[in-house]
């Protein structure tokens, strides 16, 4: 003798209805997670570039208040670089620096 698989309209509805919550809940905390790691990852980016640029308006500001030129080649180099610790490292050299060379070894 065989038997039927048991069979209920309300269990199964209950089923399908846990099954789509389920799935519902899990989608959108797997959004809310992308979406913050992407926010999380965009403010840090955002954070590094600014703190690279204003790294770099100081190497210039001192260059200028040193009274040394900076000609638009170098001038681009420091702009366009974002290594916070070269950034560093000629701002620290440009307090002392006589000429551009003191710098950035031209």
């Amino acid at each position: 003798m065989t038997t039927a698989p048991f069979k209920n309209s309300f269990v199964d509805r209950l089923l399908a209805e846990g099954e789509a919550k389920g799935k519902a809940e899990g989608e959108a905390k797997g959004l809310a997670e992308g979406e913050a790691k992407g926010k999380a990852e965009g403010e840090a980016k955002g954070l590094a570039e600014g703190k690279a640029e204003g790294e770099a308006r100081v190497v210039l500001r001192v260059l200028s208040a040193r009274g040394l030129g900076v000609p638009a080649e170098i001038r681009q180099r420091v702009l366009s670089c974002a290594d916070t610790t070269q950034l560093e490292a000629w701002a620290d050299r440009a307090a002392t620096a006589v000429t551009l060379d003191d710098v950035f070894g031209t």
